[in-house]
Formats: structure tokens, sequence, C-alpha cells
């Protein structure tokens, strides 16, 4: 027997705490055991490989109602019957980890964006009211004509200055704006010491995700794959490298361009500027006009940049729609991919739920302050998930807005994540004679048809025809479920398998028509055994009759026949009933 599989089998029985404390018998662990201290011969030869299916005691009637546990226990069944939806729930289970993957980004760009808004919005502010500015700006040029009048200045000559200072203060404004896109870049380019100035490189990391990716695909194209992707980086990360460098060095010489025309302007207009700057009411007016021109220049490139970030971030909000929408698709394809009807296996009949866990639903609601009802959070209730997918858009906005508040230290972009990527789980269900398993709802199956339900499992988890050793099923199962269920399973699997099984229950050994019976007696001072052993045992068929008489050693005693009547529960109704089957 496999050591590794009967220590799990164990554990999972629920009779012990972990695996230090399994072993072969009661206050015995298989750590105190030495190797090779009972060994069985089986008629194969010694070459043939294979394993021992074993059914602790107890652990069929430890089989949990949670529907995690039934998916994984009958996943490999289903998988088995059915590799086309194998294939299909993997590729599924795949898609919708990419597409989360994607909504994901689409947040992260979403909450970006509404941050740069946000900042812009504030610079803009600052700036002013474009409104209030154009009223300054007109009362300024009102002053500034009234001056030059009173000054009797030349009327060309203040225009043109006026004109002048305006140039000036757009080439600034366009010089600050250019500066401040190369202070962005600086940070992903280097040059070398030795090198020019002109001489940069940029520094630009570029990651590709397939789907599937090289490690799902055959072992014969996973390196292929794995190389294309690698020369596909490196390619992409040139190609970026070489623009921004191609950018930085456009925008270097356009800043440069600009200094050479602000400095020709101030040296071509150099008498007008310093008649005019002799004037100081005349120069502050102009200066100040100047400085209105700026700002609502500046307020004019804000407001494009705004509007540039309100459609990139109107993009992710669409993008995060339609991985919503494709995602909701995949699933519900997915769940109809037995509308045909359940597959049956051995009798029993699988199929696919899906659902929102309850449990991880409450563990995300935490994150939200539910003392008061809004659109996506009932009070003391939770999320409303269907209305956060149904109005992703309203769900940000209200986040950012703080319409929907989060508790104390929650991060918003780590909560829209975590809602957004909150996907159904899919769980397995059974039948088994008109009664149910798994899946979301509650078990209708009696605890003697759940065990026995678990055995069919445990039996269909493998092709393989290897010898099934069951611990005492007697103790997982009512004496109906054992008359009416297992023995007659029993005697099914048997022409398929050898199947060993350790009972108290005559219908397990005599109902089902046992080949092989052996009787184990335990040395006592009222049941001796041969050579006082521990253990001793007496083996033969149901058939084995003889008469009860007095023997030094317990087995001696009688037959397998009349050892059945006095140890097993219902024995002599046991072998009444097969004899009036067989009429013998």
């Amino acid at each position: 027997m496999d050591s590794k599989y009967t220590k799990k089998q164990q554990l999972e029985s629920g009779f012990f705490g972990s695996l230090e404390e399994t072993g072969p018998a009661a206050g015995r662990t298989w750590k105190d055991t030495p190797p090779g201290l009972c060994e069985v011969t089986w008629g194969d030869s010694a070459g043939t490989m294979g394993k021992v299916i074993y059914i602790p005691q107890n652990s069929l009637f430890n089989l949990n109602e949670r529907s995690s546990e039934i998916t994984a226990r009958i996943e490999p069944i289903l998988f088995r019957a059915r590799g086309d939806f194998e294939i299909a729930h993997r590729k599924a289970s795949t898609d919708i980890e990419n597409i989360g993957g994607e909504v994901q980004k689409s947040l992260k760009s979403w909450f970006s964006r509404s941050a740069e808004i946000r900042d812009f919005s504030e610079k803009m502010a600052d700036v002013g009211d474009p409104e209030a500015i154009r009223k300054q700006k007109e009362a300024l040029a009102s002053q500034l004509a009234k001056q030059r009048a009173d000054a009797q200045l030349l009327s060309d000559d203040i225009v043109k200055y006026q004109s002048v200072m305006e140039q000036l203060s757009t080439l600034s404004v366009d010089k600050v704006s250019k500066l401040g896109d190369l202070s962005a870049l600086g940070p992903y380019f280097t040059s070398a010491a030795d090198q020019s100035e002109d001489a940069i490189s940029a520094n630009v990391a570029v990651s590709i995700t397939t789907s599937p990716t090289p490690a799902a695909l055959p072992l014969a194209v996973q390196q292929p794959a794995a190389k294309l992707i690698s020369d596909a980086s490196a390619s992409l990360s040139k190609a970026i490298a070489d623009l921004l460098v191609a950018h930085h060095q456009q925008v270097t010489a356009k800043v440069a361009a600009i200094e050479v025309e602000i400095s020709d302007l101030r040296a071509e207009n150099s008498s007008l500027i310093e008649r005019n700057e002799a004037n100081t009411v005349v120069d502050e007016l102009v200066k100040q006009l100047a400085q209105q021109d700026s700002a609502l220049a500046l307020i004019d490139k804000f407001e494009l940049e705004l509007k540039s970030l309100v459609e990139s971030r109107d993009e992710s909000i669409s993008s995060l729609v339609s991985s919503l929408e494709c995602r909701a698709q995949l699933i519900d394809n997915h769940l109809h991919y037995f509308a045909d009807g359940l597959v049956e296996v051995d009798g029993m009949y699988f199929g696919i739920e899906g659902g929102h866990d309850a449990g991880k639903l409450s563990a995300i609601s935490q994150d939200f302050d539910q003392r008061s009802n809004t659109d996506f959070v009932e009070r003391n209730v939770g999320l409303k998930i269907e209305q956060v997918l149904a109005k992703p858009s309203d769900f940000l906005e209200a986040l950012v807005a703080g319409d929907q508040k989060l508790k104390q230290g929650k991060s918003m972009t780590a909560v829209a994540e975590q809602v957004f990527t909150f996907v159904p789980d899919f769980h397995f269900f059974a039948e088994l004679e008109g009664d149910r398993i798994g899946g979301f709802g509650r078990s209708s199956m009696t605890p003697g048809k759940q065990a026995m339900f678990a055995l069919q499992l445990i039996l269909n988890e493998s092709d393989d025809r290897w010898p099934l050793l069951i611990d005492q099923p007697d103790d997982d199962l009512d004496s109906r479920s054992i008359y009416d269920h297992v023995v007659p399973y029993r005697k099914r699997r048997k022409t398929e398998r050898q199947v060993i099984m350790v009972t108290h229950n005559a219908n397990l050994v005599v109902g089902a028509d046992s080949e092989q019976v052996i009787v184990a007696n335990r040395h006592g001072s009222d049941s001796k055994n041969a050579g006082g052993r521990t253990f001793d045992y007496l083996a033969g068929s149901l058939e084995h009759t003889l008469t009860y008489r007095e023997r030094p050693h317990k087995l001696e005693s009688c037959g397998i026949r009349e050892h059945a009547c006095e140890i097993l529960d219902g024995g002599t109704e046991a072998f009444q009933k097969r004899k009036d089957k067989y009429r013998v």
C-alpha cells in the first residue's frame, strides 16, 4: 500500500489530528511500526505494480456536505467521464483569470485618470476662473488706453510693445510646458558619465502576458512559445525606448529653439522695451495684461489635457464594462455546458452550478461602511454585488465622490479590484436515486445514502481494478442502507475487483455472498489462541460448518458459519435468508 496515501486517508477519516498520529492499529503510529513488520502477498507477479484502495473506519460518514469538498471529490470522476468538459472547464477557469487581469488594469487606469483629473481641476482652480480673468483683462486694457491718452503716448508704440510682451509670455508658457515633459521623462533616462548630454538611453521594461501561458501548452511548444514572447518583449522594449529617446531629443531641441526665439525677440525690440519700461505705469499694465493672457493660455492647455484625461477614463470604464460582460457570458455558457442532460457515471448523475460564495461576499462587505443604506450597500446586510456589476461606473464615481464610504484605512483601488474580480464559484453536484448533494443547496441524502455516495465516489476515482480495502463500513451505515444499497453494490463490484472488508455486519458478509471469510480472534482468558498468539485467524467459505465443541483454542471450536452466527450482528437471521434464497 502507498504509505502517503494511507496516512492521508486515515487523516481525512476524522479520527486523527495530524499525520503523525496515524497508525496501523490503536495505540501504534506508523513511526513506531518498523517497515516490513507485516506483508501481504498477492497472486500477481512480483513485478506488477498497483495500489490498494483503502477506506478507513468512519471515513465514509465523514464526507462533508461542504460544496468545495464535494466538488473536489466529483471533479476527477466527471473529468474522466467527459474529457471534453475537463478541457472546457480548465479553459473557462483560465479565461476568467485572464479577464480578471484585464479588469484590474482597467480599474488601475480609471483610478489613475481620476486622480489626474482631480489634480488638473485643482490646478485650473488655482489659476483662476476664466470668465473673471477675461473681465480683468478688459479692465486692464481700458486702463492702458486711458493711460496712453493721458500721457499722450504713441498708440502704435504701446500696441507693438503689448504684442511683444504677449509673444514673450506665450513663449515662456510653452517653454515651461515642454520642460515639464522633460522632467516627467527624466526617471526613464540614463546617460553615461563619459558621454555627452545628448547621448542618452531610455530604460523600458516590457511584460507580455499570453493566454494560454507557455507553461499551459504541450511540452513540445513550451520553449518555442516562451522564446517568441521573449523576442517580442525585447523588440517592443527597444521600439518604445527609441520612441522616448526621439521624443526627448525633439522636445529638447524645441526648448532650445524657444530660448533662441525669446532672446532674438528681446534683442530686436530692446529699445521699444526700454522706452515702455521707463513708463512704469504703462509697463505694469502691459505686464499684467500679459499675465492674464498667460493664465488664459494655461487654462486652455489644462482644458485640452483634461478633455484627453476624461476620454481616457471613459475608455477605461468601457474596457471594464466589456470585460465584465465577456466574463458573464463566458460563465453563463459554461454553466449550460450540460444543457442536454446530466453526466451519468455508475448510477450517479453529475452537473455544475455557479453562484457567489456567501462567505467571501461577507468578507468583502466588511471593507464598506454599512451604517447607512446606499445604492450599493445595504445596512447590516452587505454589498449588493449584482447592483455593482450592473452599474460599475456609478459605483466607482460613488467611491471617488465619497458617497459610498469605506471603512477607515481601506484603499479605494484595492477594494474596487476585490469587488470586480469577485466571480461566481463553480460547484459540482450529484444526484443519486432522486437525492442530491453538492452545488449550492443542502444535501437531501440521508447519512446512510451519503456514505453510500462517498463509497461510489471513491470507487470511481480511477479506472484501475486494484483491490479495495474497507474498514468497518457498518460504522457509517444504518442496517437499511447496508441491505438496500451496499450489499447489492458490493455484489456487482466484486466481479470487477477484489473487495476486502472488515465488518461486524452479517449482511455485508453473508448477504453479499462472500467467497472467503476470515474470522479473527484476539487472545484472552476465555478465547485462547494456539501458541498464545495475540491474534489468530480462521479462513473458509460461508458453507464451512462444524458443530460447536469444546476445544482449548477458540477458533477450533466450530466452523465459519457458526463463528459468523456468534460474532456478526444478525448472523443467524442472515444465514436463514441466504438459506431461503438458495433453497439449501
